[in-house]
């Protein structure tokens, strides 16, 4: 008795197009950091992020950095990942690259927000998940009413 052996291929055909609107929307993020975060941001600016939220007895430390490296660095990184993805490409790993954009994006806000100041970053990302839970199951039964 005889026993064929099948192996499969997998071919991930990514389409061009999509490759280099994905590379120009990392561009256009990256120009969106510098010109409307980083320009007007002074030198010797510091930010800091208190890493304790309220109510918590964890002792973390606070997370101190310079503004403008911070975000000129972020941009420079969204600008890289931006000429990659037009040159080679990240394949199936596109959206991932797109999210780590977006959270760049995201804390690049938050650096300019709090510019010469000072942020309870975990404060913030707690009263975030605490609001959000709720919101989350309402949508769940919704959708399981449907």
């Amino acid at each position: 008795m005889a026993t064929t052996e099948t192996t499969y291929t997998r071919v991930n055909y990514i389409s061009p197009t999509r490759r280099r609107v994905m590379g120009i929307v990392f561009l256009v993020i990256a120009a969106a950091i510098w010109l409307i975060f980083a320009r007007d941001v002074e030198t010797g600016v510091l930010t800091s992020f208190n890493m304790t939220p309220g109510g918590s007895d964890v002792e973390v430390g606070d997370w101190v950095f310079s503004t403008p490296v911070a975000l000129n660095l972020l941009a420079a990184v969204s600008a890289a990942l931006g000429t990659y993805q037009l040159a080679r490409g990240f394949g199936r790993r596109t959206n991932l690259m797109l999210g780590l954009v977006a959270g760049f994006f995201i804390f690049s806000f938050l650096t300019w927000a709090a510019a010469g100041q000072s942020l309870n970053l975990a404060g913030l990302l707690r009263s975030t998940l605490l609001k959000a839970v709720p919101l989350t199951l309402g949508a769940l039964s919704g959708v399981l009413c449907e």
